[in-house]
């Protein structure tokens, strides 16, 4: 199954950048919200989402133990010290529900998809269309 997402403008850029749809929750689903998550290959996490997000959805929760401690390095080689906790995400236009781990940091303020989450999909980032293809891996 190939599902196809057009190309969005970023929060800090004038030029248009990969998008998914998500359904995100929390891991019992209790609460749920739909959003729009920007593919960022250099992030090697599953999902990172603004703090206002993460206290709407109750992640609190649902959180690591403060022994497990993940940190992220920007870009510039900035260390951040991030919380963890469980959720449940979906790819609008489809079904399949995944547990995953989300992110949040105070500086964030966009959802992003990471690496982790995308190694269990194909995915096509089809530049002159302005769109990603997403397809779901048969293994």
């Amino acid at each position: 199954m190939k599902l196809t997402f057009d190309y969005k403008i970023p929060v800090y850029s004038e030029i248009p950048a990969p998008y998914l749809i998500i359904i995100l929750s929390d891991p019992l689903n209790i609460k749920e919200i739909e959003l729009s998550a920007l593919i960022d290959t250099g992030y090697d996490g599953e999902l990172l989402i603004p703090p206002d997000i993460y206290d709407k959805l109750n992640l609190k929760a649902f959180e690591f133990s403060n022994d497990v401690v993940s940190i992220a390095e920007t870009a510039s080689g900035e260390h951040l010290e991030l919380q963890s906790a469980s959720g449940s995400i979906k790819i609008k236009g489809h079904d399949l529900i995944t547990i995953i781990t989300i992110d949040t940091h105070i500086r964030c303020k966009e959802v992003i998809i990471g690496r982790k989450f995308l190694e269990s999909y194909n995915t096509l980032l089809k530049g002159p269309n302005k769109q990603v293809q997403l397809e779901f891996a048969l293994n």
